[in-house]
């Protein structure tokens, strides 16, 4: 949703429905509906499994898969790419504009430097999900978890953990707004106490 969000933010800067206040909320509305609605399956299994007392269907252990390793590969990459689309088009005009006005210079490549940055940013991103969602959803999957070293699965079971923490400190250190607005609020609270 993030990913989402960001690309819609990108695309239509100018939208005021975008700008306003109520952006956040209904982005935030969306994701919630989206996160009760994905465990209705395991609450109708837990229901009727619980009068059964029988072992976890397979059908669930793919349903928990796609739904956390495959859709959002999936959302995360074609969102990824629009995004990437977007701004090196942007990218591109400015740097047409630029050229135009005051012949090439060493603006094209600052652009050029901008966008792969961002490209990296994105991959370093996605390969952080990847590594810390994919071998713990593959072991679930596969129901190898017997078979793997108790150390080794402890380990496996951290990876969703660094890989959500990472994902944090880097919206956190990338989005400019968000830690001017933070690090305001905190030496403000820090000189009034």
């Amino acid at each position: 949703m993030i990913t989402i969000n960001r690309f819609l933010t990108i695309k239509y800067p100018n939208k005021r429905f975008f700008q306003r206040r109520t952006w956040p909320f209904i982005s935030s509305g969306i994701q919630w509906i989206i996160s009760i609605l994905i465990p209705v399956p395991y609450l109708i299994y837990l229901v009727e499994g619980c009068a059964r007392q029988e072992q976890t269907p397979y059908w669930l252990q793919i349903y928990s898969f796609v739904i956390f390793i495959i859709v959002p590969l999936i959302l995360n990459a074609i969102s990824n790419s629009l995004i990437f689309i977007t701004v090196r088009s942007s990218s591109r005009r400015v740097a047409q504009a630029v050229a135009a006005t005051t012949g090439p210079t060493a603006k094209m490549n600052h652009s050029s430097s901008r966008d792969t940055r961002l490209l990296k940013h994105m991959l370093f991103i996605f390969v952080a999900y990847i590594i810390g969602w994919l071998p713990v959803s593959c072991i679930l999957l596969l129901n190898v978890d017997v078979y793997v070293n108790l150390t080794v699965s402890q380990f496996l079971r951290l990876l969703p953990i660094i890989s959500s923490f990472i994902t944090i400190f880097d919206l956190f250190f990338y989005n400019r707004d968000l830690t001017k607005y933070l690090t305001e609020k905190l030496f403000k609270y820090l000189h009034i106490k």
